[in-house]
C-alpha cells in the first residue's frame, strides 16, 4: 500500500492500535492520538494493526461493501500521519483463534509494548475476548493499555456502520462530519459514452473497484483531485436515466475550468453535498438546463473549502499514489 514509511520494517517495541478501521472516522482518530501520545511519553514507536479482508465478510461468508478500498485506506493512512500500518490476512485460521491464542501470536510476531482499542472492542473466536480480558493480559505483561470510550455525535455513537447508512442515504455533509474529512472515491479515468461532451458538459468517468460502497444516486457538489490539482466539480452517481441503453452505475465528474487529457490517470473525488437526487428528464434540452444550474450550485458548494485540507490531502494522494510529493495546485475560484 503506497511507498511511504507505513510497512513494518524489522522488529521493534510498538504500541499498537487494533481494529479494522473502515473509514478512520473521528472515533478512530481519538485512538490514534492516544497511541501517539503514549508512544511519545515512552520513546517507542506506534502503529495500526488491521486486517484484510474485513473480518465480518470472512465470518459471514458474504463479501462486504466497504467505505474505502485498500488503496484509499493507504491514502488515509498518509493523510492522518499513521507511521506504520500492519495488515494481518484474516482467514478462517485467524477467525478460529481463541482470544489468548491471538494475543500470544501478536506477542510473538509484533513486539508489542502497548495496546490501544475502542471501548467496545471484541476479538477472538466468537468475539469472546473483550476489553477486560485484554487489559488483564497487558497488565500481566507490563504493557501500556488504553481503551477509549466511543465518540458520540448527535447523541449517537460514531461508527463505520452508521457512516455507511448515512452515505447510502445521500447525506454527504453528515458523512464528512463523522469522518472528519469528506468521503473519497478514488478510481482510474476511463472512456465513457461521450454524451457529456456532446451536450457541453464533458465528464471524467471513473472505474470503481469492486466492493466499494457508493453514495446515493444523484448529483453532488464535489472537489476533484487529479495530477496534483484541485477542481470544483459536479459529480453524478447513477444510471443516466435520461439516456437509453445505459448499463451499470456510473461515477462521472464534470471538472469546471479543466482542459486536458486525463484518460488512464487516477482521480479522487470528494462529494461535499448532494444537490439533487437522480431524475429522468423528458428531453435532453431539459437535462442541459438542469445541469447548468447543478454546475453553478456545485461551484458555490466548493467555493472556499479549507485550504489546509486540500494541501494535506494532496500531499497524501501524491505520496500514496505516485511515491512523489506533489505541490497542491488549487483551481477552485
Amino acid at each position: 500500500m503506497g511507498c511511504g514509511p507505513r510497512e513494518m520494517r524489522g522488529r521493534r517495541p510498538m504500541i499498537w492500535v487494533i481494529g479494522y478501521f473502515d473509514g478512520f472516522h473521528l472515533g478512530h482518530q481519538a485512538l490514534l492520538r492516544e497511541a501517539m501520545r503514549a508512544a511519545r511519553e515512552r520513546s517507542v514507536d506506534w502503529g495500526v494493526l488491521s486486517f484484510t479482508p474485513h473480518p465480518r465478510g470472512v465470518i459471514s461468508g458474504r463479501p462486504m461493501e466497504l467505505l474505502f478500498t485498500p488503496r484509499e485506506r493507504g491514502v488515509l493512512v498518509d493523510f492522518l500521519g499513521v507511521p506504520v500500518l500492519k495488515e494481518l490476512p484474516f482467514d478462517r485460521a485467524l477467525a478460529d483463534m481463541s482470544p489468548l491464542e491471538f494475543l500470544q501470536m501478536m506477542e510473538a510476531r509484533l513486539s508489542p509494548t502497548g495496546v490501544v482499542v475502542g471501548g467496545n472492542f471484541r476479538f477472538g473466536k466468537g468475539r469472546s475476548g473483550d476489553v477486560d480480558l485484554l487489559r488483564d493480559f497487558c497488565h500481566r505483561r507490563g504493557w501500556f493499555f488504553k481503551s477509549v470510550r466511543c465518540l458520540e455525535l448527535g447523541g449517537e455513537p460514531v461508527s463505520s456502520t452508521r457512516i455507511r447508512e448515512t452515505l447510502v442515504s445521500g447525506r454527504a455533509q453528515d458523512v464528512s462530519a463523522m469522518l472528519g474529512y469528506p468521503f473519497m472515491i478514488l478510481g482510474r479515468v476511463c472512456r465513457g459514452d461521450q454524451r457529456g461532451r456532446a451536450i457541453g458538459f464533458p465528464t471524467a468517468n471513473l472505474s470503481i473497484p469492486h466492493g466499494k460502497l457508493l453514495p446515493a444516486r444523484g448529483v453532488y457538489g464535489a472537489l476533484a483531485w487529479v495530477d496534483g490539482g484541485w477542481h470544483p466539480s459536479a459529480l453524478n452517481v447513477g444510471f443516466n436515466p435520461t439516456f437509453e441503453g445505459v448499463r451499470g452505475i456510473r461515477v462521472e465528474a464534470h471538472l469546471m475550468g479543466f482542459q486536458g487529457d486525463i484518460y488512464g490517470r487516477e482521480m479522487a473525488v470528494f462529494p461535499l453535498k448532494m444537490i439533487r437526487e437522480e431524475h429522468k428528464f423528458p428531453s435532453v434540452a431539459q437535462l442541459v438546463r438542469q445541469m447548468e444550474m447543478d454546475v453553478e450550485e456545485a461551484r458555490r458548494i466548493c467555493l472556499g473549502y479549507p485550504e489546509d485540507f486540500k494541501a494535506k490531502m494532496s500531499k497524501a494522494l501524491g505520496s500514496a499514489l505516485g511515491c512523489v510529493e506533489v505541490e497542491a495546485k488549487n483551481s477552485v475560484n
